[in-house]
Formats: structure tokens, C-alpha cells, sequence
């Protein structure tokens, strides 16, 4: 090595900081000289150091460190975002698990947020990705409907095992796991296909003003509403009597004409009974309605107040 070169690398080593790679760069040019200057004479020495220096560049290829993908947490989170995804089956210690009659788990994920559905309250949560899947973080959070016992017990039996839980895909299959427990689910438009909004008899199932929820009355006091036509036209039942009038579609939303309702005796205006459905259904359906369709279940949504309603079997 050359008196020169050796001055050079016996420099003070802060004197050979360079800005990311320059630094490798320089050594390595100098490891190159002195290289040469060692190995002058042995051409044969110097084509084998050559070559082998070749493949070691093309082993770490030209764009080392830099992304060619997209990074993890992004692809998790994509390949869930925008899904519906409904329970088949839950177990727990490998023995299967009874959800309420009627009920199933739906989770709905929109980016980092997740909305949760068991028959009774809308609860939502966030994800994040995990070590095996998405983590569910809590806490987790949710409307305050009043619901029968067992629809409510399983509200709370879920959220606190959905709190922690991980999530993870196996094809089309989505598996909720946490201790011994399982839900399996699949993605809800495979298995539930959007009804028809025209011609489907609409069963009312939850009001919600503001913030507040509350079940609605089922069997014979169940409310309705049927849309016919393209729609042209609609009836319904209030809970006490039946109305009609017209109605136009224009995307999402739905437009009432002023309705004739039939004029049989109802319950005291006092009463929790059919005379309190009477009075918000009928003022609900005048003007302007937003519709949101997915698969077997409607929500009519007018200012601040709205409607759950469900495709009747």
C-alpha cells in the first residue's frame, strides 16, 4: 500500500463520516487500492476477486432497500377493509357454541375500524396489525339499545372477548380466535345476497333518535313498509293503521308524497302503544328519506332520526 493511501486511512475517523452510503462507497474504493497495490502481478487473483464480486452484487440486487411492496400492516388491513364478514360457526374448547336464535356475529371493517353486530347493539372497535393478524383494541364501544336478556348477554359476552382477540384469514375464511374460543366467519356476499328494495316487504326493527336506540314492537304490531312500482307507490302499517301514497327512487334516496292513512281508533296518544309509532312513522315518511341497502337489512335515515328494518322471510 502506498504511503498516500496509508495517510489516508489513518485519518481521524470523524473526518470520514459521509451521508448514507458515501461512506461504504469510499472504503471500499480504498480496500479496492490497497487491493491492487498488494495484488499487483496476479492477474489470475484479480479475475477471481472480479467475478466473485459480481455475484455479490447480484445477490443483493440493485434496489436493496427499497420497498418493491407494499409494507405488512398495509397488506393486512387491505385485505380486510371494505368487507362484511357473518358467523358460520363459534366454538369454545373445541365444543360448539349457541348464539341467541336469529342472531349471528357480523363484523364490518372500514380501514383501522371495526363495526360489530351480534342482533341487538351496533358496538365498534379499531384493529391494528399484529405478529399473526389484526389485534382487536379496545375498548370497546357501542349504542345502548334495549334488548330481551339473551340478545344482551351475548352483546356483552362478545365485546369482551372481541377485547385483545386476534384476527386472522385462511383463504376466504376469516377466524376470530382468542384463548379457546373461535368464530369463523365468511364474507357476507357470498352467503347473503342483496334483496330486492322494490317488492320486499320491510319489517320495522329499531328507532333511533340522536343517540338514543330502542327495539321496536314485533309480532302484530309490527310496523311495515312495501314499496311497489319503480316505485311508484308504497303502503305501510304503523302499528295501528294502514297508509299508502307515492314515492320516487333518485339514488339513494327516497322521495314521500303526503300519505292517506285509514282512520281506525288507535291507542291514547299517552300510551307507549301503536299511537307513538303511529305519530313518527306517518310525520317519517313525508319528503327526502336516505335508503342504505345491505343484503337483508334497510336503514331509512331522515335528519336525525332513523329506522332499522329487515327483509321479511
Amino acid at each position: 500500500m502506498t504511503p498516500s493511501l496509508l495517510r489516508a486511512l489513518a485519518r481521524p475517523a470523524a473526518r470520514l463520516v459521509r451521508p448514507g452510503g458515501m461512506l461504504v462507497i469510499g472504503l471500499a474504493l480504498l480496500l479496492t487500492a490497497c487491493g491492487s497495490a498488494s495484488s499487483s502481478g496476479s492477474g489470475g487473483s484479480g479475475g477471481s476477486s472480479g467475478s466473485g464480486g459480481s455475484g455479490s452484487v447480484g445477490g443483493s440486487g440493485v434496489g436493496n432497500g427499497i420497498p418493491t411492496a407494499e409494507p405488512p400492516a398495509a397488506i393486512a388491513l387491505a385485505a380486510y377493509s371494505g368487507h362484511t364478514f357473518v358467523s358460520t360457526k363459534v366454538t369454545v374448547d373445541g365444543k360448539p357454541h349457541a348464539l341467541v336464535d336469529t342472531t349471528t356475529i357480523m363484523l364490518t371493517f372500514k380501514g383501522t375500524d371495526l363495526g360489530i353486530q351480534a342482533g341487538c347493539n351496533s358496538m365498534f372497535a379499531t384493529v391494528r396489525p399484529g405478529d399473526d393478524g389484526l389485534v382487536v383494541q379496545g375498548p370497546i364501544g357501542g349504542t345502548e339499545m334495549g334488548c330481551d336478556a339473551p340478545r344482551m348477554d351475548q352483546d356483552s359476552w362478545l365485546a369482551k372477548l372481541l377485547e385483545g382477540a386476534t384476527i386472522t384469514r385462511q383463504g376466504a375464511t376469516v377466524l376470530v380466535s382468542k384463548g379457546t374460543t373461535v368464530i369463523t366467519l365468511v364474507d357476507k356476499s357470498s352467503v347473503t345476497p342483496t334483496v330486492a328494495l322494490v317488492g320486499t316487504t320491510w319489517l320495522f326493527d329499531t328507532q333511533i333518535n340522536g343517540d338514543t336506540a330502542a327495539s321496536m314492537p314485533l309480532g302484530a304490531d309490527q310496523l311495515w313498509l312495501r314499496l311497489v312500482g319503480a316505485p311508484s307507490t308504497y303502503t305501510a302499517f304503523d302499528g295501528c293503521r294502514t297508509g299508502s301514497g307515492t314515492v320516487s327512487l333518485s339514488g339513494s334516496t327516497l322521495t314521500f308524497g303526503a300519505g292517506l292513512w285509514s282512520a281506525q281508533p288507535c291507542q291514547a296518544p299517552t300510551s307507549s302503544g301503536p299511537m307513538v309509532n303511529q305519530i313518527a312513522l306517518g310525520s317519517f315518511l313525508e319528503g327526502k328519506v336516505s335508503i342504505q341497502l345491505e343484503g337483508s337489512r334497510l336503514t331509512l335515515t331522515k335528519g336525525t332520526s332513523s329506522f332499522g328494518l329487515h327483509a321479511k322471510e
